[in-house]
C-alpha cells in the first residue's frame, strides 16, 4: 500500500505469528484501510497473518493470509460485499444507546467479544512461540481481550496496540467515564508497543498513562493518486437532484458525530454570506456526504440554506472517492476542542491524494493537520470563527478555490510511511526472540 510493498513476499511462514483483531477489516470503514496497511508491513517481510474479525454479535471468523496479493484479493472481495454504512450511526435511539452502552460498558459483555477470547485462548495452546497480537483502531472490547491474555500469558504474547481515536480522554463522548478510565489504565499496564496517529495525541497518552506512542499518521494508501487539474465529470443528480450542474461543489465525506464541530460557527457563517448575496446557492453548493443529522437539523431551521447545503446519505466508498474527484473544493472540520483533540483522520490524507483545494474549517493553528497542510500545500488558513468562514465562502463565490491551500507534492508520504516500517521491524525483532 505504500508504494514499495512486493505483492509476494520473499518466504512464508510456516505458521502465523501475527494476529490481527479487528471489527472492521471486512467493512468500508476507514479502520480497516489502516489495519490492511499494518498487515501488509508484516506480510512484506515474510511472515504469516492471521485475521480474527467479528462479523456478528455470535460470531468470529478466523481468516489466514501468506502475502500481500492473497490480502489485497480477501479485502477487495470483503468490501465489495459490504454494505455502504457510516462509522457513526445518528439516529435518536443509537444516541441513547449509545450513551448507555459508554456509561454501562456493554459491549464487554457481547457474546462475540467471549467468543474471541475463547477462540485465541485455545489457538495459543497450540503455539510453541512468541505470537504478536496487532489491535488497530480497536472497539474498546478488543483492546480489553487483548490485555486480558497478555495479563495470563505474559511473555508468550506481544501486544500491539494502536490507537485511531482516544477511549476515555475522548472530550465529547459521554460522561461518567471514571470507570473506563480505569479499564483504560489496566490495558495501558499489558501493551508492549502503543502507537497512534499524530503527535498530539502521543503526548496525550504520556500525559494520562506514561505511555510512550510512536507516531505513524494514517496516510491514505489505499486512494490512487489523482493529479487531475480540472474536477472530474461526474452527473452530481445521480447523487441528489438538488445538486444544480453550474455550482461549484464544496465537498464534505464521512459522518458529522453529534457535538465534534463547530456546527454553530459553519451555519452562522453561510447565513451571513447568504444575507449578504443571495445569490449564493446557484454559484456553489457545500456537499455534505454521510450521517451529518445534526447539521441537518441546523440547516432545516434556516429558510434558503437548504440549496446552498445539500445532504447526501452513506454511500459505497468508491462514490465517495469518486465525488471527491470531480468536487471543486474539498471540506476538512477541525475538532471543536483545543489542537483539535489530536484529530488527524484519514479524510485529510484522502484529500491530499485527490490533489484538490481544501477548505480547512476549525483547524486550530499548530495542530497536526495545520502543520501537515502546510507541508502538502505549502500554505494553510485559520478559520475558526462565524466572520472567516464568510470571508473565505464569499472568496471561493467570486475567485474559485484557487486561493485555497492546494496539495503541491507527495513527497513526505515516504517519510511520513517509514514509520510503519520502523514499528513493525522493531516488533518482528521481539517475535525472534
Amino acid at each position: 500500500m505504500s508504494g514499495t510493498i512486493n505483492p509476494d513476499p520473499p518466504k512464508q511462514a510456516s505458521r502465523p505469528r501475527v494476529w490481527l483483531l479487528s471489527a472492521e477489516i471486512m467493512t468500508q470503514l476507514g479502520g480497516g484501510c489502516r489495519q490492511q496497511r499494518w498487515c501488509e508491513y508484516f506480510l512484506e517481510l515474510g511472515w504469516s497473518v492471521r485475521i480474527y474479525c467479528l462479523t456478528g454479535l455470535f460470531s468470529v471468523q478466523a481468516t489466514d493470509c501468506h502475502s500481500v496479493a492473497e490480502l489485497r484479493t480477501l479485502r477487495t472481495a470483503w468490501l465489495r460485499n459490504a454494505p455502504a454504512r457510516s462509522g457513526h450511526r445518528d439516529s435518536p435511539f443509537v444516541r441513547v444507546a449509545r450513551f448507555i452502552k459508554h456509561v454501562f460498558l456493554f459491549d464487554l459483555i457481547y457474546p462475540c467479544i467471549w467468543i474471541l477470547f475463547r477462540k485465541l485462548w485455545q489457538a495459543l495452546r497450540a503455539e510453541d512461540r512468541k505470537v504478536l497480537f496487532l489491535c488497530s483502531s480497536p472497539p474498546f472490547s478488543l483492546a480489553v481481550v487483548c490485555a486480558l491474555i497478555k495479563c495470563l500469558r505474559g511473555p508468550a504474547v506481544i501486544y500491539a496496540l494502536d490507537m485511531r481515536d482516544y477511549w476515555s480522554l475522548h472530550g465529547v463522548r459521554a460522561r461518567f467515564k471514571w470507570h473506563k478510565m480505569l479499564i483504560e489504565r489496566f490495558v495501558m499496564r499489558h501493551v508492549d508497543r502503543l502507537t497512534t496517529i499524530g503527535h498530539t495525541m502521543s503526548l496525550g497518552f504520556l500525559t494520562a498513562f506514561n505511555k510512550n506512542a510512536a507516531v505513524a499518521y494514517n496516510v491514505a494508501t489505499h486512494i490512487s493518486v489523482s493529479r487531475l487539474q480540472e474536477s472530474e465529470q461526474i452527473d452530481w443528480s445521480t447523487y441528489s437532484c438538488d445538486l444544480k450542474r453550474q455550482t461549484r461543489k464544496i465537498v464534505y465525506t464521512g459522518s458529522i458525530p453529534e457535538g465534534y464541530y463547530d456546527l454553530e460557527a459553519f451555519v452562522n457563517g453561510c447565513l451571513l454570506i447568504l444575507k449578504e448575496r443571495p445569490e449564493i446557492a446557484t454559484k456553489v453548493q457545500f456537499v455534505f456526504i454521510g450521517a451529518c443529522r445534526e447539521l441537518q437539523r441546523r440547516v432545516k431551521k434556516h429558510a434558503g440554506l437548504s440549496e446552498f447545503i445539500v445532504f447526501i446519505q452513506p454511500i459505497a466508498h468508491n462514490r465517495s472517492v469518486e465525488a471527491q474527484r470531480a468536487a471543486d473544493g474539498l471540506l476538512f472540520m477541525g475538532l471543536h476542542s483545543e489542537n483539535n483533540m489530536g484529530q488527524v483522520s484519514m479524510k485529510i490524507f484522502e484529500y491530499f491524494r485527490n490533489m484538490k483545494p481544501i477548505l480547512p474549517l476549525f483547524v486550530r493553528p499548530g495542530s497536526d493537520v495545520d502543520i501537515l497542510i502546510k507541508k502538502y500545500c505549502g500554505s494553510t488558513m485559520t478559520l475558526c470563527v462565524d466572520t472567516a468562514v464568510a470571508a473565505v465562502i464569499r472568496k471561493i463565490l467570486d475567485e474559485g478555490c484557487s486561493r485555497l491551500p492546494i496539495p503541491q507534492s507527495l513527497n513526505i508520504e515516504p517519510e511520513l510511511l517509514h514509520a510503519y516500517e520502523v514499528v513493525v521491524s522493531e516488533l518482528m525483532m521481539e517475535l525472534k526472540r
